[in-house]
């Protein structure tokens, strides 16, 4: 066990000893650990069972008895000494440095060790570097496995195993298809288990350390070269994959933003001046780094080898930037975008690289708690329109809209409205600025489309911690406002209210809830090449019902409902001409004019369609602060 463990437990026996003359409390260490495995890399499950290796830099010190992986924002009491801790805002000041694996996957990776003849001490050093070191240090933020971590050796013989021995034959493509569909199997634990084994046998060195900045070159499994700092070679850059840091090199000079982005990789890029204070550890062909006291701050992390300078980015930031982590895409090489809202506050994003990708990888990563209080809205990005504007609205303390405008779907607000319940004051004089978001002027992130949309990735269990975009030249003039939606009734609730116009439309999918089959959005293409959505469209996910050149749209609730009253459910149906006898009683038909309102909550969902609209109220529209302010510059973990 531990010195620091054991010394917790010599101080709690003593204060056992005397607690009939002392009240002092016991010292509990919280063990803080990321929900995915330093294995396989897939996600721990809520109860599933766990264990927890700990140890220091590169020393493997020892492991925690098996325990239920607790829920997010909970803990478990595993033992007297020490608990299992994933509070949100618990500060855990750690004696040691701790990282969780499966319980299948740690009892595979003895047997297999066993098997192959590694010792156990060898092996668990071995698992301690090749777990801890998948983060480029302690306490980043991890990545999400996206790709098969897996060899067509560790595959073949995985293969063997269970009888498909053509299984490292298959398409690259075909292959991380059957992974993604199954990628939480047994299986794909004994792949990476075997693959790990492999590696241990195959590497066995010293703890080499080396300050960052004096690294000349370096790649995954080779040689470090170092050299001393050069003027000729300034810029560093670090490449890191779903296993930790791939590569160093030096560069001549900052390269310059061309749009080019990753799935599979992330970078930093710095100049050789501010890596000073941070060392580079290389052992057993893995390097991570380390921060000494004299390095306070975290480098960035982008999606993208050549990041775009932060003065020339414009961004919302709501609380702490301390995932440091960045993503950074160009809204005309992507096909949508899915916002994830828990209490209207938006916590994630999907970027949908394809017309068949779906958001469900980032859902997936939500506790169970999480999922059902979720809700998910979708801004199609069609390949004949673009973005020109993207803005944010100011509702209350951390919670805000989205406002885009597009080429020829127009305008759009993402998030909750609450502007026009029943009783609220639109205009007027208030001393509690906070609570009343008319006193704020709407922010301009960008207004020269096509927009380069910048957001950071949020830690577990807190909401999206920046977002804005890139700007490569300055906006100067804010664009013409936005509209505030008033709908045309007031709403009972502050939920989430979208509208869309009925005219024009080519084509038209439902998307139907799993349980009840019932709408639970709607996606509209347009004659002039422009999309836009309506209530809850979890694109490739939920089942559809899509009909091409529809001319009448059909509406029937399930119980009574209106905007003052949301507690219902409601069916929806696009007819083509001659097919407008098929549906029974209580459906409203209505032709395609006008525009359909949709209003949904946790308590169900509200549809009206409506004629026409009064002109909307509008806000001030002002162009916000560039990024490279010395108010984010600070920010520190």
């Amino acid at each position: 066990m531990d010195n620091a463990l054991r010394s917790i437990r010599r101080r709690n026996r003593r204060r056992d000893i005397l607690s009939r003359f002392s009240i002092e409390p016991k010292f509990v260490e919280h063990v803080k650990v990321s929900p995915q495995c330093g294995i396989c890399i897939e996600r721990i499950f809520d109860k599933g069972p766990a264990m927890a290796l700990y140890g220091k830099d590169d020393t493997y010190k020892g492991h925690l008895q098996p325990f239920p992986f607790p829920y997010l924002w909970s803990s478990h009491r595993e033992s007297d000494d020490y608990l299992i801790c994933r509070a949100r805002d618990c500060p855990c000041t750690q004696a040691a440095e701790y990282t969780a694996v499966h319980r299948e996957c740690y009892k595979i990776f003895l047997r297999f060790c066993e098997l192959r003849g590694i010792r156990k001490k060898r092996a668990l050093q071995g698992l301690w570097i090749y777990a801890a070191w998948k983060l480029p240090w302690h306490n980043a933020l991890p990545m999400q496995a996206s790709h098969v971590p897996a060899d067509a050796q560790s595959l073949q013989l995985a293969g063997r195993l269970v009888g498909l021995p053509f299984l490292h034959r298959l398409p690259p493509e075909l292959l991380l298809a059957v992974w993604g569909a199954s990628k939480h199997a047994l299986f794909w634990k004994c792949v990476a288990t075997i693959r790990l084994v492999a590696q241990l046998e195959a590497t066995a060195s010293e703890l080499q350390v080396v300050p960052l900045d004096q690294v000349l070159s370096w790649s995954r499994g080779g040689k470090l070269e170092s050299a001393p700092v050069s003027a000729v070679y300034p810029i560093t850059r670090l490449t890191i994959d779903q296993e930790g840091i791939v590569k160093v090199e030096r560069l001549r000079c900052r390269p310059r933003y061309t749009a080019e982005y990753h799935s599979h990789s992330t970078f930093i890029v710095e100049d050789g001046s501010s890596l000073c204070g941070i060392e580079a550890q290389l052992q057993n062909g893995r390097l991570r780094l380390r921060f000494t006291p004299f390095q306070l701050t975290r480098p960035y992390i982008w999606n993208t080898p050549a990041p775009p300078q932060l003065s020339l980015c414009r961004a919302l930031v709501p609380g702490s930037f301390e995932s440091r982590r960045f993503q950074v895409v160009d809204t005309q090489k992507i096909r949508g975008i899915t916002f994830f809202f828990l209490s209207h506050r938006l916590y994630n994003i999907h970027i949908h690289h394809s017309d068949k990708a779906s958001a469900y990888s980032v859902y997936e990563q939500f506790s169970q708690s999480m999922r059902q209080e979720a809700f998910w809205i979708y801004l199609p990005l069609a390949s004949t329109d673009r973005m020109l504007v993207l803005g944010t609205r100011f509702l209350r303390e951390g919670v805000y809209n989205l406002l885009v405008r597009m080429e020829k779907a127009g305008d759009i607000v993402i998030g909750q409205n609450r502007f026009f319940r029943k009783g609220d004051p639109i205009y007027g004089d208030d001393g509690i600025r906070k609570n009343l978001p008319h006193l704020y002027s709407d922010q301009c992130l960008s207004a020269n489309g096509p927009v380069t949309l910048v957001y950071g990735e949020p830690k577990e269990g807190f909401s999206i911690p920046l977002i804005g975009s890139y700007c490569a030249s300055p906006t100067q003039q804010p664009p013409r406002p936005f509209g505030l939606e008033k709908p045309s009734a007031p709403l009972g609730g502050y939920g989430y209210y979208s509208r869309a116009p009925l005219s024009h439309i080519t084509r038209a999918t439902v998307f139907l809830n799993p349980v009840h089959g019932v709408c639970r959005g709607v996606l509209l293409h347009y004659e002039n090449g422009g999309c836009r959505t309506v209530g809850q469209c979890r694109v490739n996910v939920d089942a559809s019902e899509t009909v091409d050149a529809p001319t009448m749209i059909c509406v029937r609730a399930e119980s009574p409902c209106n905007f003052h009253s949301c507690g219902s459910r409601v069916a929806i149906k696009f007819l083509r001409d001659g097919l407008q006898d098929e549906l029974g009683n209580g459906w409203k038909r209505h032709p395609l004019e006008g525009f359909i309102e949709f209003y949904f909550e946790d308590q169900g969902v509200s549809v009206q369609i409506t004629s026409s609209f009064h002109e909307d109220l509008v806000r001030p529209l002002e162009v916000a602060m560039d990024m490279g302010s010395e108010g984010l510059r600070q920010v520190t973990v």
